[in-house]
Parts: structure tokens; C-alpha cells; sequence
């Protein structure tokens, strides 16, 4: 594959994701500050690609639906 073949992925803004996820800006912020939603630089703002978001998603269900280990002494 050359590389004029690959189509690179578009990057989404804030205002895209917010309405995307259906959530505020404060919450995109917070996810990307406090429990790492992947997002790119780019002069003074920031992106994000969609396939990384959506597997940040997914793991971020997966680990929530993860039953919490209670020990019993």
C-alpha cells in the first residue's frame, strides 16, 4: 500500500465530540484531564480521531461493567 492509499482519519473538535458523545464541554475536558480520553494537540487546541475515542469508550464500559472484588476476611 502506498502512501497515497491511506486516507488519514479526520480529527474532530470539542464541539464535534460534545456532540457526538452528547456531552458538555466541561466533561470532554475532565475526561481528557482526570481519566485520559486520547486527544492530539494542535496549535493551542485540541482533537480527537474517532477511533481512538471510541475505543477509549469501550474500555472505559468494559471496565465499569467489571464486577468489584469485595474480600472477606
Amino acid at each position: 500500500m502506498s502512501g497515497n492509499d491511506h486516507v488519514a482519519e479526520p480529527l474532530m473538535t470539542v464541539s464535534q465530540l460534545m456532540g457526538y458523545l452528547q456531552v458538555s464541554r466541561a466533561t470532554i475536558y475532565n475526561h481528557v484531564n482526570q481519566l485520559g480520553l486520547p486527544a492530539e494537540r494542535v496549535g493551542r487546541g485540541i482533537r480527537f480521531r474517532r477511533s481512538k475515542v471510541d475505543a477509549w469508550v469501550a474500555a472505559q464500559s468494559a471496565s465499569a461493567e467489571e464486577p468489584e472484588l469485595v474480600v472477606v476476611a
